[in-house]
């Protein structure tokens, strides 16, 4: 149906977001992808026309060539979509595993309308999680927020995800860890207390005489 080119390593994630309306253009949908190139990009899908129309689609309903020129064209039902490439996003130094779109907050006091924030959170094995938002004035998609992780036993983020709201953050890491950050105002993002446990092999457990708890010791020299 349609081939996106950009990307010069393993694709590890994708993320699609609502119809996000940008300058009076409506039904503009948003797919963000993350690869082992260290790059994220974003895609813009953009509500082209119906095939009623036949605007940039031939007599035999294929995608006639001058569109290419634009970018590619995915059709969809009765629609075409103009898919461009939005912004290439450059910070991570190593593999980025995860992209996410923050959750839809609601948009009316009934609760039956959603909108989309424009923001994504990455994750990469560089050990740290960034926030890209738009830059207000020209548009252009920055880094607004970076956290990590500076233990040896991190040896980076697996994924990310967003809280339902958008207020907190969470990654996993390669050794089985969490790690979570919460904005406690003005894009101030603080590490919050998880749970966590051993990143190495258990060998020995045991039962405190009262039941009330258990130890645990690892070959990661820490008990619990």
């Amino acid at each position: 149906a349609c081939e996106l080119k950009g990307h010069t390593d393993w694709i590890r994630s994708l993320d699609f977001s609502l119809p996000i309306s940008i300058n009076g253009e409506v039904n503009n949908i948003f797919l963000v992808s993350s690869s082992q190139d260290k790059g994220i990009r974003i895609w813009k899908m953009a509500l082209r026309s119906s095939m009623s129309n036949g605007h940039g689609i031939d007599r035999k309903g294929e995608i006639s060539l001058s569109s290419y020129i634009e970018g590619p064209v995915l059709v969809a039902g009765s629609s075409s979509f103009q898919i461009s490439l939005e912004s290439l996003l450059i910070g991570h130094e190593d593999w980025v595993y995860s992209v996410m779109w923050q959750p839809p907050l609601v948009a009316s006091m009934e609760g039956d309308a959603y909108y989309q924030p424009q923001s994504i959170l990455s994750a990469s094995m560089d050990k740290t999680m960034m926030i890209w938002q738009p830059e207000k004035t020209s548009d252009v998609w920055m880094n607004v927020v970076t956290v990590g992780e500076l233990s040896h036993c991190a040896l980076g983020f697996y994924g990310g995800h967003w809280s339902p709201n958008g207020d907190s953050i969470l990654a996993h890491g390669y050794g089985g860890s969490f790690h979570l950050w919460k904005n406690v105002g003005n894009d101030n993002w603080l590490p919050q207390k998880v749970p966590s446990g051993h990143f190495a092999s258990v060998t020995d457990i045991a039962w405190a005489r009262s039941g009330d708890y258990i130890m645990s010791v690892s070959h990661d020299q820490v008990f619990i």
